[in-house]
């Protein structure tokens, strides 16, 4: 049997209050590893991984950030604090982090070399839909590509369940080609045949956005959103956040949002 897995300590998980000052400690921390990064890609699943915490803490945190977490930061105006702020800003849906990295910039502070890379335009190249024929599952698969450098995300959908989004993986774009080969290497099992299309970028993102905003309302909606199951992948939350990142990089969908169990 496998060991029962080590309880969060988290503030989603344990109930407990978010310590600004701990949390600014531990960031200025993340920060120090981030100054020897060389793929801003590790700087962005940082950012995602403090936005995932915020968002398990509960409601409030996108006004913590700016209006405590980023000001702080700004006030120690070190090379870590600014590391921080520039990986937050490659991710947040507003721009206080940016504007506190451009203001602290401006006061001599080196920023760390992978800024220049996290600056440059993230272009999407694939995009892939595989569906069974009964309707039951589908995975959505996307690559983009940044300054020679190529990441893919596959979303696995569950329809029966809201057409929500089971798991997300977050993979080197070298290994589409693998990737793909393992989804449709499925269709010798229980007599599946998996169709494959590639949909419109502005298709992907509404089917995109209706599975990710499905399983964050089964996740509120359910007494422990934010403690793990024995086939919960931890890295869902923090991939969430790095692929709505990404999707507000794609043409917005005509069509409404889909509603919950729609």
């Amino acid at each position: 049997m496998a060991p029962a897995p080590e309880a969060c300590d988290c503030p989603g998980c344990s109930g407990a209050e978010l310590d600004p000052a701990e949390l600014i400690d531990d960031l200025i921390d993340g920060g120090a590893h981030l100054l020897g990064c060389a793929d801003p890609l590790e700087a962005e699943l940082f950012a995602a991984n403090l936005l995932a915490l915020g968002n398990q803490a509960g409601e409030g945190f996108a006004e913590a950030l700016a209006g405590g977490i980023v000001p702080a930061l700004e006030e120690i105006g070190s090379r870590e604090a600014l590391a921080v702020l520039h990986a937050v800003a490659a991710l947040e849906d507003g721009t206080a982090a940016a504007d506190a990295a451009r203001r602290l910039s401006g006061t001599g502070v080196p920023s760390p070399g992978w800024v220049a890379e996290l600056g440059e335009p993230v272009e999407p190249e694939v995009f892939l839909r595989f569906a069974d024929h009964r309707d039951n599952l589908s995975v959505l698969v996307v690559t983009f590509t940044r300054a020679g450098r190529s990441h893919g995300f596959s979303v696995n959908v569950v329809h029966g369940d809201c057409h929500s989004a089971a798991e997300i993986l977050l993979f080197p774009g070298t290994v589409l080609d693998q990737v793909t080969d393992m989804i449709q290497s499925a269709e010798g099992v229980s007599d599946l045949v998996i169709t494959r299309s590639s949909p419109d970028p502005e298709t992907f993102r509404w089917e995109v956005e209706r599975a990710l905003n499905a399983r964050a309302d089964h996740d509120r909606e359910a007494d422990d959103p934010a403690g793990p199951t024995e086939d919960d992948n931890p890295d869902y939350h923090l991939s969430a956040e790095l692929l709505r990142a990404r999707l507000r990089l794609l043409p917005a969908p005509s069509r409404p949002p889909a509603r919950h169990g729609d």
